[in-house]
C-alpha cells in the first residue's frame, strides 16, 4: 500500500462507478479521509469527472514532514524492510512496508492541489490528535476550500456528537454540490 496505488485504486473506482446504470455519472463526489485526502489529490492529476471534494480528518503531506520519520521507524525500515503504523480509523496496527515510507517522508501533496478546480471542503476534528490542524490553512488556500472544525471530534470522530456533525455537515455539502 502507498498512496500512489491508493490514487490509482480511486481512479480505478471511479471508470467503475461511472459504468453502473443506477448512478448519474455527472454527480459523482470523492471523500478523502486522513491519508485518503492525499490518495484523492494525487488522483486529480489525472482529471477525474468528479463534482466536489470532501476530506475528513484529512493527512497532508509536505516536504516529506510527518510524524512517521522517526528514528525508531527508520530504524525498523532499515533492519526489517517494514514500519508499524496505528491507523486512525480503527486504532490497530498495520505493517507498512520501505517503499510507503519512503513516500511518507518525501511526499509533498501540494502540487497535486493545482489541479483541484471544484469545490472542495475540509473538515477536522478539534481534537484530532493524529493529524494537527497547522498545515490546514495552507491546504485550505491552495484549494479554495471551505473549512470547517467539527467540535469535540478526534481523528476518527468517535465522539458520537461530532459523528453526527459531520455526516450532517457532509450530507449538506452534497446536496448543495451534486444538484
Amino acid at each position: 500500500m502507498t498512496i500512489k496505488s491508493e490514487s490509482e485504486d480511486v481512479l480505478t473506482a471511479i471508470n467503475f462507478v461511472k459504468t453502473l446504470d443506477s448512478v448519474d455519472s455527472d454527480k459523482i463526489a470523492l471523500i478523502g479521509i486522513s491519508m485518503g485526502a492525499a490518495a484523492v489529490l494525487m488522483a486529480m492529476k489525472n482529471k477525474p469527472e468528479v463534482r466536489t471534494l470532501v476530506f475528513w480528518g484529512p493527512g497532508w503531506y509536505f516536504n516529506g514532514i510527518t510524524r512517521y520519520n522517526t528514528p525508531e521507524n527508520r530504524k525498523t525500515v532499515k533492519e526489517e524492510g517494514v514500519f508499524y503504523v496505528k491507523q486512525g480509523f480503527t486504532g490497530k496496527t498495520m505493517v507498512a512496508g520501505r517503499e510507503h515510507f519512503s513516500e511518507l517522508t518525501t511526499l509533498d501533496i501540494r502540487p497535486y492541489m493545482k489541479f483541484v478546480k471544484i469545490p472542495t471542503l475540509i473538515l477536522r476534528g478539534s481534537e484530532d490528535e493524529v493529524v494537527g490542524s497547522d498545515r490546514d490553512e495552507e491546504a485550505m488556500q491552495l484549494l479554495n476550500a471551505e473549512y470547517k472544525i467539527v467540535k469535540k471530534g478526534d481523528h476518527s470522530f468517535t465522539d458520537k456528537d461530532s459523528e453526527k456533525e459531520l455526516i450532517k455537515l457532509t450530507i449538506n455539502w452534497l446536496g448543495k454540490h451534486l444538484k
